[in-house]
C-alpha cells in the first residue's frame, strides 16, 4: 500500500518543484517547434497556504489543570515554530505532515523535527476508529568509503522507539 503512495506523494513533491511531467513530452515530428511552459500554481498555492496558515506562530495553551510553562520553554529550546511551519507545508504538498519529539540523546533536553512524508507511514488497528498503533519511517544510508547503501527503519510507538537496519 506504502509504495503506491510513495509514488504519489512523489508526484505531489514534483508539482511543488515544478517538475510537471510536460517538461517530458516530446514532439513526434522532430523539426516541430517543442515549447513547454509550467505554471506551478501548486507551489504558489502551497506557499500562499502556509504563509496565510503559519503567518503567526502557534501558540499553545493549557486548558486543563497544570501548569505547561517547562513545555513551552522546551519548545522555544527546541525551536518548534520552525518545525511547526515544515509540517504545516507538507501538509500543503502532502496532505499529511509528521512530527517525531524525543528527548536528545544523552541529555534531558526535548527536540522536535519533521518527518519526511514520502518516507513515512502510520499503521491503524482495524476497529471503526483506526487508532494509531505506530509509525514507520524508513531511509537509506550510504557509505561512500564501501560504495554500499544500507535501508534503516524507525519504528515509533505510544512509548517505545526502534531502530532496524534492514
Amino acid at each position: 500500500m506504502h509504495s503506491t503512495e510513495g509514488s504519489h506523494l512523489k508526484k505531489l513533491k514534483s508539482y511543488y518543484l515544478g517538475e510537471h511531467a510536460i517538461l517530458e513530452h516530446t514532439r513526434r515530428n522532430v523539426n516541430a517547434p517543442n515549447y513547454k511552459t509550467v505554471a506551478n500554481h501548486a507551489k504558489d498555492i502551497a506557499d500562499t497556504a502556509t504563509g496565510y496558515f503559519m503567518g503567526n506562530p502557534i501558540k499553545y495553551n493549557n486548558t486543563a489543570d497544570g501548569d505547561i510553562d517547562e513545555l513551552l520553554t522546551a519548545f522555544d529550546g527546541a525551536e518548534i515554530d520552525q518545525v511547526d511551519a515544515q509540517n504545516a507545508l507538507n501538509m500543503a504538498i502532502y496532505g499529511r505532515a509528521y512530527e517525531y519529539i524525543y528527548a536528545k540523546e544523552g541529555m534531558a533536553e526535548l527536540d522536535s523535527t519533521s518527518i519526511d512524508p514520502e518516507n513515512t507511514f502510520m499503521v491503524y488497528d482495524d476497529s471503526i476508529e483506526r487508532k494509531p498503533l505506530f509509525a514507520v519511517y524508513y531511509y537509506e544510508v550510504k557509505d561512500d568509503t564501501k560504495d554500499t547503501t544500507k535501508h534503516q527503519a524507525e519504528v515509533f510507538t505510544e512509548n517505545l522507539h526502534y531502530h532496524m537496519v534492514l
